[in-house]
């Protein structure tokens, strides 16, 4: 869902198509991250944050919640239906040398 949220907001508003920073190294990454307990001090890397927060936050109100749930409940039938019997020719007993290819990830419960 959420590669498809992003997918919609670059559509939706260019300015997700825009490049990062060139000193985009110069005030981000771990090393220029705050120790633990400190506070922000690079006015940078504040704004950068507060954009990238903004870009997310309008990325998430782009998920499509209602085609999501409906591919997650066509998954959830598929996954439950019994498997398709061979064709007759096919029709073999197993033993216990038989390799057996589980068809659902729910078929050893």
């Amino acid at each position: 869902a959420i590669p498809r949220a992003l997918s919609l907001a670059a559509e939706e508003d260019s300015s997700f198509r825009l490049s990062l920073p060139r000193d985009f190294l110069d005030y981000m990454g771990v090393i220029h991250a705050p120790c633990e307990g400190e506070e922000e001090t690079d006015e940078r890397r504040r704004t950068f944050i507060r954009t990238f927060l903004g870009y997310m936050e309008t990325a998430l109100m782009s998920l499509p919640f209602d085609a999501s749930a409906d591919q997650l409940g066509c998954e959830f039938i598929a996954d439950r239906l019994p498997p398709l019997p061979p064709p007759p020719s096919e029709t073999t007993t197993p033993t216990m040398n038989s390799k057996i290819c589980l068809l659902s990830r729910q078929a050893v419960r």
